[in-house]
């Protein structure tokens, strides 16, 4: 392996210095270890996969919910189609309540017995198992209903307001719960208190055991019905969390509190350790199902923060939802969350989106829509846009860290279909790509049947014309085949439809083809260009090394009086074999005026960036242990991270 200088970079490869474009450079591209497109990119949840559709809108990930779950893993062909390289399972529903409340007695060894077991058989099967630690436990356990507080769990005799809360038959009291006057829904008409679909009727129509009134017309203490089935909730006494119900703002107390997060982290540590120790190749999620800055990042000093703070040896990644709003948060969410993990235990960790929907409207887009509105063709539109938009950020900035998310009910707004279906060829492994323009967000790939893929999507408001530059990988010429695809409405103005751009001025056995893309706003383009191995083979084969050196301190709020001030430690030996750095920030609220930066005393203006941003800085200014500073001279901003990333091109050579 041989390590190339900036001055063997052949001049194409810095073509993008000479005009803002988007270049191909012709250099694989290894981020933090990672090689490749994540398969778990494009997945679905809530969405029938027969075979015929995975193949038609490239498929490749799946995530379906386990209510009960045993010892016994899903592997393909049984559980999943085959053809799909990548599975989530999720253990436990968020309507299931806690199982320190369903099982008080044996919860522990129930879990034990279940992470033991699904090792034990998972260790065989040429696959890899990914379970994902409950679904979206953040919810209804707290709120529509609050299936934690059903006080059928509980100690009841005697009891009175403000008294401690006793699990039935547990000597020691609920860390954090008293019993305060609320209401609740009486017994399911099953018998069973366990009925998990009498909480998601009920939740129809209690917001939380405290909240003033039922939705939906419904009346404490009289019936209602909901499905065919008869419900009442009665005024009684409920188990109260204060950390959920205190909090400062009234619109967070919708959302699990101190209580919740015990058994969570109980029960993630009871399952995960005896899952590791029976297999720790299985790949372990953890997380609350919603955003980790919810609530001015109350949810991660709150709920995520402590509970992988104390599972930090047994899980590989984080799982979360997004539906709606702006998606280049989430990238944002991954580096705050993988920045602190890396700075403070030495761990990479992945993240696993295991539900996401939304619609952005090109022609409005500044509104943003959680669920499919309007007509058919708004729904249709505003879903691929926002699927291609979400996906495509994520893998130009996070292809390391982003490696799985799920499309919920895809087979509905007709729009994810054209999305899956316009990057299903966007796989294989990662090429390295540059453009100087922030709204412009190129992704390529070296597919394993030897074609090379550019996406390229457009951010603007307007429709851009961007010049576009690609070399081909090496150890390859360009062969005769190369084919734009984009989405456009289909004629009769109901749906979408992908069309096909041919290419007549493809270079056929040349290495370096220029040319000029027009992109509509909110939308991308796919190139697929077939290549064909050169006859003579090179001896080595280039690659670009990025590697992500984070600061520990997080989430700081930068003015003239409080400037931003951190030491970010890089090894001796990358500086040395270094080419190039960059300052990674995930920032907000920044105008693009009065912010500098300071890299151990030499100063420079920081640029305009908002969510993720990336800034050339001086290689020889860095230090193994460099001083960063991030000042304002006017106004406020968000520094929710910060990073240095060195880079340097590597000569893979056979064998290597």
């Amino acid at each position: 392996m041989a390590v190339l200088s900036a001055a063997e970079l052949p001049e194409d490869a810095k073509a993008i210095d000479e005009e803002p474009g988007v270049v191909v450079d012709g250099r694989l591209w290894a981020v933090n270890g990672a090689l490749r497109i994540p398969d778990g990119m494009f997945g679905v949840h809530a969405t029938p996969t027969p075979d015929e559709r995975i193949q038609e809108w490239g498929i490749s990930s799946r995530r379906d919910l386990i209510w009960v779950p045993g010892t016994k893993p899903r592997t393909p062909g049984n559980g999943f189609s085959a053809l799909l390289p990548h599975y989530i399972e999720c253990f436990w529903d968020r309507y299931h309540p806690a199982l320190q409340l369903t099982n008080p007695g044996g919860w522990r060894e129930q879990l034990q017995r279940i992470g033991t077991g699904y090792g034990e058989a998972a260790r065989d099967t040429g696959w890899t198992h990914r379970v994902e630690f409950w679904n979206e436990p953040y919810l209804n356990w707290a709120s529509r209903p609050g299936v934690n507080y059903d006080p059928k769990f509980y100690q009841r005799d005697g009891v009175q307001e403000g008294d401690r809360v006793y699990i039935r038959g547990q000597k020691e009291p609920t860390e954090y719960l008293i019993w305060r006057q609320g209401h609740f829904l009486l017994q399911y008409p099953s018998g069973n208190p366990l009925d998990i679909n009498g909480y998601v009727r009920g939740g129809n129509f209690m917001r939380d055991p405290f909240s003033a009134s039922l939705m939906r017309g419904a009346v404490f203490n009289e019936p209602f019905e909901f499905q065919g089935h008869r419900k009442i909730a009665r005024p009684m006494l409920v188990p109260y969390d204060p950390t959920q119900f205190e909090r400062e703002s009234a619109g967070n107390r919708w959302w699990s509190g101190q209580q919740n997060r015990v058994w969570y982290q109980e029960m993630l540590l009871a399952f995960g350790e005896a899952l590791k120790a029976a297999n720790p190749d299985v790949q372990l999620a953890a997380g609350w199902g919603f955003h980790f800055n919810q609530g001015g990042w109350a949810a991660w000093r709150e709920l995520y923060r402590p509970v992988l703070e104390a599972a930090i040896h047994i899980v590989d990644a984080v799982h979360e939802h997004h539906y709606g709003g702006d998606t280049r948060m989430v990238a944002a969410n991954y580096e705050v969350v993988w920045n602190w993990a890396k700075s403070n235990y030495g761990k990479s960790l992945e993240f696993w989106n295991t539900e996401a929907g939304g619609q952005l409207d090109p022609q409005r887009p500044d509104v943003v829509a959680a669920r499919p509105q309007g007509s058919r063709l708004d729904r249709a539109r505003g879903g691929a846009t926002y699927t291609m938009r979400d996906i495509l950020y994520l893998l130009k900035w996070s292809p390391d860290k982003a490696t799985a998310r799920a499309a919920h009910e895809a087979h509905i707004n007709g729009g994810d279909e054209f999305a899956f279906r316009l990057l299903r060829n966007l796989r294989g492994s990662l090429l390295s790509t540059q453009t100087l323009t922030r709204e412009v967000w190129p992704v390529a790939s070296l597919t394993d049947d030897g074609d090379l893929v550019l996406a390229v999507f457009n951010d603007h408001l307007e429709e851009q014309e961007i010049p576009v530059t690609v070399i081909s990988p090496d150890g390859y010429i360009f062969g005769d085949q190369a084919i734009w695809r984009q989405i456009d409405v289909r004629e009769d103005g109901e749906g979408l439809m992908i069309v096909e751009e041919p290419q007549i001025d493809v270079p056929v056995g040349g290495t370096e083809w220029a040319q000029h893309i027009t992109v509509p706003s909110k939308s991308a383009k796919v190139l697929t260009l077939s290549l064909q191995p050169k006859e003579a083979r090179m001896a080595g084969v280039r690659q670009l090394e990025s590697l992500q050196f984070p600061a520990l301190e997080k989430l700081a709020t930068v003015n003239p009086e409080r400037p931003y001030k951190t030491v970010i430690t890089i090894p001796p030996e990358v500086l040395a074999n270094a080419e190039s750095a960059h300052l990674r920030l995930a920032m907000i609220s920044y105008s693009g005026e009065g912010g500098e930066i300071s890299i151990n005393g030499q100063v420079q203006p920081l640029k305009l960036g908002n969510w993720l941003h990336r800034q050339e800085i001086d290689l020889r200014h860095l230090l193994p242990a460099t001083e960063l500073e991030i000042r304002s001279q006017e106004g406020s901003f968000g520094i929710w991270t910060a990073s240095i990333v060195v880079e340097r091109t590597i000569n893979l050579g056979e064998g290597d």
